[in-house]
């Protein structure tokens, strides 16, 4: 159970473990938020009264139905995809089935397990998901999904469970132009390009100026 402030009518809200990370409504104002993730600490004004608090149930977490995008849940690694963990300008590692987990270092990629002092301390991260599926033509890059990360260390979980960075994601994500480089990069370095040469609207997307989409899929 942590505590949290309503962003519109300032009342004091009470939220449940189920909520963290998800959207949810203020039971006073109906205002839709994010619920904050907290790994480390106890609930905050542990010495606030119950009383001054308003108890946020799971029923308030809004659905899509809703028009309210639902917090993505991954709950395992696609064996189809690759996955990229990017920092703010630059690659971190990347997941794929074959490796699982690697890290960046001067060198090219090496096991992250093996090499967690690479691993960047702390920032903001996002998650990229490049899907392949087997089409008439072979092997294509069809999808690309952005997924934003917390707290700030979550780049230090790809040295323990392989998926334990996916219960940190805490919504979808965008790019920056920096960003969308380092991807492009490690696309064609992941990849042949008869897998990645038709994926015209993810290269579209990852060499423009977009910043506002998360998912990108061809036909």
């Amino acid at each position: 159970m942590i505590r949290v402030t309503c962003s519109k009518c300032n009342a004091r809200l009470k939220l449940p473990d189920e909520i963290i990370g998800r959207k949810f409504r203020c039971p006073r104002c109906k205002t839709v938020m994010t619920a904050p993730i907290d790994l480390e600490g106890p609930d905050e004004d542990e010495t606030e009264s119950d009383s001054e608090s308003l108890d946020v149930s799971t029923d308030a977490a809004p659905t899509e139905e809703q028009g309210i995008a639902a917090t993505p849940r991954l709950g395992k690694f696609n064996p189809s995809a690759v996955y990229f963990l990017v920092g703010a300008e630059n690659l971190v590692g990347q997941w794929k089935l074959e490796t699982g987990w690697q890290v960046k270092g001067t060198q090219g990629l090496l096991p992250a397990k093996t090499n967690a002092q690479l691993i960047p301390a702390s920032g903001k991260f996002v998650l990229i998901e490049a899907l392949c599926e087997l089409t008439d033509q072979g092997k294509k890059l069809k999808k690309l999904t952005i997924y934003k990360l917390g707290p700030s260390d979550a780049a230090k979980r790809i040295a323990g469970e392989p998926t334990a960075i996916l219960a940190l994601i805490t919504g979808y994500g965008t790019m920056t132009k920096n960003q969308k480089n380092s991807v492009l990069a490690a696309i064609k370095n992941v990849f042949m390009r008869e897998i990645w040469g038709g994926a015209e609207k993810i290269r579209e997307f990852l060499l423009g100026f977009d910043s506002h989409t998360s998912t990108i899929e061809e036909e």
